[in-house]
């Protein structure tokens, strides 16, 4: 991957010292004018060099698809703004369409391509999404202290077991199943739900998972992404729970959980999906049986109190239409990368 800078303009704008963000001095550099006015010096660009060199500005990384506070507190201390995104990969599109003006105060807004596709490029093609308007997403960062009610940002519903929040993190301290349901709907039922997990430890079985197509009830529907870990099993599974009973969707990936990774389980129509990183673990499966639903939320399992620990981050929530879409090199590298 290249490497990221957050770079100033040098050049007096003319046609034999044009504009030009630092580190143009190297091949096969591109940029991002994020300048509010084109006609002036003063502003940034995100720019991609093959070499790095800290000369340049703001090192914004070359690993796109980590997440990085350092990183999110840089590019939102710069502009004096608040990000949802916690990912270079993510954070350059927000910039781009949620934090973008018409009025000249800041660059103005990425534009549909003809095919109706989002596209950026930065060093290739960085990121692109079929549609960016017409939903709803909603986010947890459990940035608070320690508390023994999830939040700060949503308002959750435990419906069974307990969860907490420490280390700004949410941490399963229930026996048995620990059930939590955010409590704000989304605007359809074609929707998904991912958070970051964190921890995954285990003396006895242990599990954690993202839900979605859940209601306002305390009836447990809704279909569930799940990694599980015992002493002989390291896995993760699809499945839909209807009125508290199980049924598995597709056969389990046996990719073993990973600290971090990112798990999210989409609902499309009839379409279930379960991804791992963005990149598909199990299905796509066609299920009928759940629909309507507008909620999401989070779910963490205990064979022995506390054997062990369950921990997640950024939780995140939307409809389909505020859901990125990879391009296929972009997919095919990270299959072939061990997370």
């Amino acid at each position: 991957m290249p490497h990221v800078y957050l770079a100033p303009y040098v050049g007096v704008g003319s046609d034999e010292d044009p504009y030009r963000p630092r580190g143009s001095e190297q091949s096969r550099w591109s940029a991002i004018d994020l300048r509010p006015n084109s006609t002036i010096l003063a502003g940034r660009a995100l720019v991609a060099v093959p070499v790095r060199d800290d000369t340049i500005g703001i090192y914004l990384g070359d690993a796109p698809d980590e997440v990085s506070a350092a990183i999110k507190t840089a590019v939102e201390s710069r502009f004096g703004l608040t990000l949802t995104a916690t990912r270079l990969r993510h954070i350059i599109p927000e910039l781009l369409i949620a934090h973008a003006r018409e009025d000249s105060t800041r660059w103005r807004p990425l534009r549909a391509m003809r095919d109706g596709m989002f596209r950026v490029y930065l060093g290739g093609l960085w990121w692109e999404a079929k549609s960016l308007s017409g939903g709803s997403t909603i986010t947890e960062s459990f940035n608070t202290t320690d508390s023994t009610t999830l939040g700060p940002d949503l308002t959750w519903t435990e419906l069974s077991g307990d969860w907490t929040v420490a280390g700004n993190q949410a941490v399963c301290v229930g026996s048995g199943t620990s059930l939590a349901r955010a409590d704000s709907d989304l605007a359809t039922a074609d929707h998904y739900a991912q958070a970051v997990m964190t921890a995954l430890t285990y003396s006895q079985t242990v599990g954690i998972g993202v839900i979605c197509r859940k209601d306002s009830t305390t009836t447990v529907t809704h279909y569930l992404f799940w990694a599980a870990i015992d002493s002989s099993t390291n896995g993760h599974s699809g499945y839909k729970a209807l009125s508290g009973t199980f049924t598995q969707l597709g056969s389990t990936d046996t990719t073993d959980f990973v600290a971090n990774e990112v798990m999210r389980v989409e609902a499309n129509g009839s379409t279930i999906t379960f991804k791992i990183n963005g990149v598909t673990s199990v299905g796509p499966v066609t299920d009928t049986a759940i629909t309507g639903n507008l909620r999401t939320g989070i779910r963490g399992y205990f064979q022995v109190a506390l054997a062990g620990t369950i921990t997640l981050d950024n939780f995140r929530a939307g409809d389909l239409a505020d859901l990125p879409i990879f391009s296929h090199s972009y997919r095919q590298r990270r299959m072939s990368t061990c997370f």
